[in-house]
């Protein structure tokens, strides 16, 4: 059946939705042609759309204003280190007849009190597993092997052996002269004096031990120095040992070693024994 509109009447077709001659929308009850009678349904016009006004290009876009530049941020000043935090103590809770205090200890005072307790037991076990050093018990080591070393070379300078003749003193002199071969007061009985080279080794190594008791290195210069108190200590007794025979004396002749050989022995010895023990003792303190 044919479709007409319902502004203009014109006709327009079935599936049209708007009239092709007005423009108006086809929604109202199309009028229906049967040859009798025409019904024509009025509907007010569809008003009309205004145009969209055209807006120029410009006018959309506002140009940005000028941004001012963002200040420039100041340095930050030196942080001070956070203060360190003491542990905190515990919590002393105090008994009464009425009952416990008010202030009781939280699980902090509990670990802080733990703590503590296992830091002190490790340090009361170091104490008791390390033995006692020498400035523990009072023996100052270290200024006894210098000076005992330096004793001993000094010893060397006095009398050493007396050779004798029926009460007669046939050779009497000190270490050094004995070292190098020099006894005036025994020219007129003997020739020639050789030197000994025991006095000599045994002189150098106590000179030689006295320095490198003064090393930087503890552990070091006590080895070194045990090391150089034992062959100064080997070249006295030699020296003893091979008196007679060195010397080429006839039994008749009596030899007396005198006091400075028996006190540069003793000085030697000490200084040897004192480094032994400071060694070991610093060397189990330091385990």
């Amino acid at each position: 059946m044919p479709v007409f509109c319902p502004n203009c009447g014109t006709k327009v077709s079935d599936s049209s939705r708007f009239c092709q001659n007005c423009g108006a929308a086809l929604n109202a009850t199309p009028v229906i042609d049967n040859g009798a009678t025409e019904t024509v349904s009025q509907t007010s016009p569809t008003e009309s759309i205004n145009p969209v006004e055209s807006v120029s290009p410009a006018e959309i876009i506002t140009p940005v204003e000028n941004i001012t530049p963002v200040e420039s941020v100041a340095p930050v000043e030196d942080v001070k280190p956070v203060e360190s935090v003491s542990t905190p103590k515990p919590v002393q809770t105090s008994y009464s007849s009425s009952g416990y205090s008010s202030e009781r200890p939280t699980v902090a005072s509990y670990a802080a009190a733990r703590s503590s307790k296992t830091s002190q037991s490790q340090t009361e076990a170091s104490r008791t597993s390390y033995p006692a050093t020498s400035s523990s018990v009072g023996i100052p080591w270290q200024v006894i092997i210098k000076i005992c070393l330096l004793v001993g070379i000094v010893l060397f300078f006095c009398p050493f052996a007396l050779v004798s003749c029926d009460g007669t003193t046939v050779v009497d002199g000190n270490g050094a002269e004995f070292a190098v071969g020099y006894l005036p007061d025994a020219e007129e009985y003997v020739d020639d004096v050789p030197v000994n080279p025991f006095l000599l080794v045994a002189f150098g190594a106590g000179i030689i031990g006295f320095l490198c008791s003064f090393a930087s290195d503890t552990t070091g210069r006590l080895k070194v120095t045990a090391v150089f108190a034992t062959i100064a200590i080997a070249g006295l007794l030699l020296f003893r040992v091979t008196f007679k025979g060195y010397y080429d004396l006839d039994d008749e002749l009596t030899v007396e070693f005198l006091w400075g050989w028996i006190f540069s022995m003793i000085a030697f010895a000490v200084a040897f024994v004192g480094s032994i023990v400071q060694y070991k003792a610093e060397k189990e303190e330091y385990i």
